[in-house]
């Protein structure tokens, strides 16, 4: 069974769930619906390829959803953080900082790292991928 026909089925009954778990998780506003959409597309396809060939989405459907929920939300919050602009900024008693880049980065990674555990018993392990790597 190919990688199409695999996310078939699953990318259109669970992509309005996958787009509401990385909402929740990035916190994402409606204007960035799109963009969820998107990256959510992307993951389902990633995660399929990735399945081992004795291995259906249908298997794995809920733990499925949620990795590719998951990285998708970590690839949101990475394009998020090189489009910010200031840390932090006051105007009189108002302070308002936002998470610079490394803090991001680390969530980023950790939900990768969570996807990874998650669909670890449903993948080939020959087809692990770095997708970032701190030097």
């Amino acid at each position: 069974m190919s990688a199409s026909e695999r996310t078939g089925l699953a990318g259109e009954q669970q992509l309005s769930e996958m787009i509401i778990m990385a909402k929740a998780v990035t916190g994402a506003g409606e204007e960035d619906i799109s963009l969820l959409e998107s990256l959510c597309r992307a993951e389902l396809t990633i995660w399929s390829r990735r399945l081992r060939p004795d291995v259906t989405v249908e298997d794995c459907s809920d733990t499925f959803c949620c990795a590719a929920a998951v990285s998708a939300a970590a690839d949101f919050l990475t394009l998020q953080s090189s489009a910010a602009g200031a840390a932090s900024f006051t105007a009189g008693e108002v302070s308002v900082r936002e998470r610079d880049a490394g803090e991001v980065a680390k969530v980023a990674q950790s939900l990768r790292e969570t996807a990874e555990h998650l669909m670890s018993p449903y993948i080939d392990p020959q087809q692990f991928q770095f997708r970032s790597v701190q030097g």
